[in-house]
């Protein structure tokens, strides 16, 4: 078994939960014009190879790092190839005539990746993109556990939107507390704004429940109307924290009491962010599919 690190410091906090240093050297540069450049330092030779990509700030070069670094590791006849991306960028685009992210599936296919996996892909259809053996792990089960132990009888979850429905009732038949669902709509400029609750939320503990938070738009429209129909308190569960443009500050300014999130995407944290470390869930899957190809 031999890892290999894309940008970023996720592939070393794997490593070490996996208890082996980093094989395989790896050196990431850019001429400049801009184009990437790759070299590995390491023997694949009839090693199961995992790669771990960080897609977060620019995951057009970190694509493009991914699709040499296979490209390289193939080249010397592996026994298997598996990607690791925690944040899969381009699968909110999953609809249309042009999907992207059925494109990039089609090359990791192309290229010779026998598995990938991920941390709460966008939707049904951007996993069912992919022709080749996908692991999503979601984060259901983890937002249970923490949810719990602050849990209080009056506290309802909250999907901002249609599309975080399905894990929030997922998460709802686990903690046997209702859930309600906020109506949103899109101005001329695309912007979401939160317009109504499905149930009544006064006095109530309120959990917004998403996968992801880029610019904040849809996260603190959903926290100002919940807290102007009563809300005693709202508090933020959400997968990929991608915080672009100035959403950091947004968050750290907005009535939210606290938001929690996961490190699938780098980010330096302000003290009003929680943050689950998912290196030891990821090394646990690398674990079971070791024991697999035995």
């Amino acid at each position: 078994m031999i890892l290999v690190a894309g940008s970023g410091i996720l592939a070393s906090q794997i490593a070490s939960k996996l208890r082996f240093a980093l094989v395989a050297q790896t050196e990431i540069s850019r001429f400049a014009s801009g184009e990437v450049r790759v070299e590995l330092r390491g023997k694949f030779f009839d090693q199961n190879a995992y790669i771990v990509i960080d897609s977060p700030k620019s995951p057009n070069d970190s694509f493009m790092e991914l699709f040499l670094m296979i490209d390289t590791i193939k080249n010397q006849k592996p026994k298997s190839i598996t990607v690791i991306i925690p944040y899969m960028s381009y699968a909110r685009q999953d609809e249309g005539e042009t999907t992207p992210i059925a494109c990039i599936a089609n090359i990791l296919k192309f290229l010779g990746v026998d598995k990938i996996i991920t941390i709460d892909i966008h939707s049904d259809s951007a996993r069912n993109a992919f022709k080749i053996p996908l692991v999503n792990i979601e984060m259901t089960d983890i937002f249970a556990i923490l949810i719990k132990k602050q849990q209080s009888p009056n506290a309802i979850l909250i999907s901002p939107d249609e599309g975080s429905k399905e894990r929030v009732d997922k998460l709802s038949a686990k903690l046997n507390i209702p859930y309600a669902i906020i109506e949103k709509s899109r101005d001329s400029t695309n912007s979401a704004k939160a317009i109504s609750i499905s149930k009544e939320v006064t006095n109530k503990q309120c959990i917004v429940i998403d996968d992801i938070v880029d610019t904040g738009g849809t996260l603190l429209s959903a926290v100002n109307l919940l807290f102007s129909n009563g809300a005693q308190a709202v508090h933020g569960y959400i997968t990929h924290g991608l915080f672009s443009k100035d959403c950091l500050e947004l968050i750290y300014n907005s009535p939210l009491n606290s938001l929690t999130v996961t490190n699938t995407v780098e980010f330096t944290s302000p003290t009003n962010i929680n943050i689950i470390d998912i290196s030891e869930i990821i090394a646990h899957n690398i674990h079971a599919l070791e024991k697999d190809n035995k």
